[in-house]
This record gives C-alpha cells, sequence and structure tokens, in this order.
C-alpha cells in the first residue's frame, strides 16, 4: 500500500476543521502556498454550471494506507509533530525529541476522505465566467499562482510511534484537557507510542490534502477567442511554512507538509 505522502498528498502541520476541497491556495514564494480564505465559486460564481459536488466522509482508496514514515532529520517533519502536540497543549514524548537521527511512524487512525472531481473542476471553470472586480486575484490567477484543494484525509485521532533506545524515564500517562477546544487527549506509554486525540465527538481534523493548479491561458491580442482556463493536475508544490513564520502554508510533495492556517 502507499503512503498518503507517496499518493500525491500533503500534510497540514496543525489538523485543521475549516479547510475543504474547493478552498482557494495562493502562491507565496518558490514552492510556497498560502490559505487565501477564499474558496472556487468566490472566483467563478455559479451561471452556466453548478459547483463540482461533494463526496464527504468516504473511506481511503484500497491501495492507500493511514501510514506514513517521517525522519526526523527532516526539519519540516519536526515542525510537523512540534505543531501537533502544541495543538493538544502538551509536550512531544522526550524519546522523540531525543531520537532525532532515527524515523518515527506517523498514522491517522480511522481516516475518512473529503473530494471533488478534477473532471468536474475542470468543467466548471471552462463554462462559467471569471468573477468581476478581483483585481488581485484575477493577477494571482493570471500568473497561474492560484491551487485549489480537491481531497482531504480527516480524522479524530493520529498516532506516533517511534523507536528510542534511549531511556528517558518520561513515558508517563498524560491527559490534557482538550485538543481544538473539543475534549482531546494525549496519551503516552512505554511502548514508544504517543496518541493524540480530538475526542470521540470532537471535530474530524484534516491532516493532508491534494491540490491543482489553475491555469490561465490569455487572450491573444489579435484573437477574438476568450482567455481559457484549465487545471494542472500535479503541480510542483514543495515547500510549506505555517502562519508562525509568514502566515502561509507550504506544501511539499516528497518530504515536507503543509503547516497550519489561520
Amino acid at each position: 500500500m502507499k503512503s498518503p505522502k507517496k499518493a500525491g498528498f500533503v500534510f497540514l502541520s496543525l489538523p485543521l476543521d475549516q479547510i475543504a476541497p474547493l478552498s482557494l491556495l495562493a502562491k507565496a514564494g518558490n514552492g510556497i502556498v498560502s490559505r487565501t480564505g477564499a474558496s472556487l465559486r468566490d472566483l467563478f460564481p455559479e451561471k452556466k454550471y453548478p459547483l463540482p459536488p461533494l463526496t464527504k466522509d468516504g473511506k481511503l482508496p484500497k491501495d492507500i494506507s493511514g501510514e506514513e514514515e517521517l525522519d526526523m532529520k527532516v526539519e519540516a517533519n519536526i515542525k510537523f509533530l512540534e505543531g501537533l502536540a502544541s495543538l493538544t497543549r502538551t509536550k512531544l514524548d522526550a524519546g522523540i525529541e531525543a531520537g532525532r537521527s532515527r524515523k518515527c511512524i506517523f498514522t491517522i487512525q480511522d481516516p475518512l476522505l473529503d473530494l471533488v472531481s478534477s473532471f468536474e473542476i475542470d468543467k466548471y471553470i471552462s463554462g462559467n465566467p471569471l468573477s468581476d472586480s478581483i483585481t488581485t486575484f484575477e493577477h494571482l490567477f493570471k500568473k497561474d499562482d492560484l491551487y485549489l484543494v480537491t481531497e482531504v484525509i480527516k480524522s479524530r485521532s493520529f498516532e506516533i510511534n517511534y523507536d528510542s533506545d534511549i531511556s528517558t524515564g518520561s513515558h508517563a500517562s498524560i491527559t490534557v484537557e482538550k485538543m481544538v477546544e473539543a475534549g482531546g487527549k494525549a496519551e503516552f506509554t512505554k511502548q514508544n507510542k504517543q496518541t493524540m486525540k480530538s475526542g470521540d465527538n470532537g471535530p474530524l481534523l484534516a491532516i493532508a490534502i491534494k491540490a491543482v493548479q489553475l491555469l490561465y491561458d490569455k487572450k491573444w491580442w489579435q484573437s477574438k477567442k476568450d482567455a481559457k482556463y484549465r487545471i494542472n493536475l500535479n503541480p510542483n508544490i514543495v515547500e510549506a511554512r505555517g502562519p508562525e513564520d509568514m502566515e502561509c502554508n507550504y506544501l511539499d510533495a516528497e518530504e515536507g507538509v503543509i503547516n497550519s492556517l489561520k
């Protein structure tokens, strides 16, 4: 089975319940994208075609697992785990912190998938007019600097399994009051395992996404045809930074993550 990253997903550094398919992202540097707070409908109002239908709470494809091996030598992976620990209002287990030269397995437990069809997105932007009076977004669009979320993996529970031969004496059982104000908890065990939950009735938190790039084919000055719009199914999204750095998220299709968005 493929891991989420090998299947083309990129991780959010902090799980969120505020990002969904059809959310717009904007380029904020070489390989960096940031959340805009806007959606596809803001860019292309529904005129001729309705919004692409959303499939919610589906299962992951059978060839994709919920497990991801994280190389602790990659700084983005450290930030990802630190961000998740911060969200639970606790600290990473000292065994994880001490084992930065090793690897760990991050597991999305009971993952669910929200998605929209890229084909339907392509049809939608080809058949509906671009919104008026959106100077900034139109400028980004003409530069091919807008991206659209198409798939979101979400869950209420996450687990970290790590290899450590360092005795820290810190494997105590800890329960925190809440995670995203949802009654979540973080647990530490003697089996080098740390579990973080948003609670049985807590929000489903987005943990990884896929995105496509929106492309603008401008109208040639001698042509009578209007500009055309299309999508790039495999955009080169490389790195991500969170709001604590520059108020943007980053995507790393190979080794990085998307850091949390406000």
